[in-house]
Parts: C-alpha cells; structure tokens; sequence
C-alpha cells in the first residue's frame, strides 16, 4: 500500500467545494423540477413536447442521482476530517509520539 498524505488546508478546501457543488446541484434539481411542473401545464402538444420532456425527465433524474452521490461524498470527506482528529488524540498515537 502506498504512502497516504492529508494536508489539513486541502481537506478544508475539499469539503467547501463539495459544499457548493452539492447547493449548486440541489439548486438545478430544483429549478428542473420546477421547469417540468411547467411544461406539463403548458399548452403545447406533439412529438416535441414529448421529446422534451423525456430529455428533462433524464436531466432531473440526473440531477437527483447527483446530488445524492455529492451528499455522500460530502459527508465522507466531513467524516475523513473528524477521524483523522480523533485518531490523532488516540493513547497509541501519544504513545508513539512520546518515544
């Protein structure tokens, strides 16, 4: 296995930029939704209308699979930062640090 490296001020950055992109995410999630609600009120019929709304009907579901793939990768990295703060306050880790 090879030789791991976490600097502090990286991770920090990690967690603020998933952050935002989960917001910016959940953001378009909504706006998709809302972009849907609207094209099924509308007056509109054919083929096109069909289309498209297949095509947005991805893009939510997109959306929706995003933004719960971003909610775990955030929480991973939040999880990351406080284990590796509390392994650092372990008796081993003071132990080996006495030596």
């Amino acid at each position: 296995m090879g030789k791991v490296e976490i600097i502090d001020s990286d991770l920090q950055q990690a967690v603020q930029y998933s952050k935002a992109i989960q917001e910016a995410l959940r953001t378009s999630y909504d706006k998709s939704n809302d972009l849907k609600s609207y094209v099924k009120s509308a007056k509109w019929s054919g083929s096109t209308r069909g289309s498209f709304e297949a095509y947005l009907d991805l893009i939510t579901q997109y959306h929706k699979d995003m933004n719960k793939i971003m909610e775990k990768h955030t929480k991973a990295l939040e999880n990351l930062n406080k284990y590796i703060q509390n392994f650092e306050e372990t008796a081993d880790v003071r132990k080996v640090r006495s030596l």
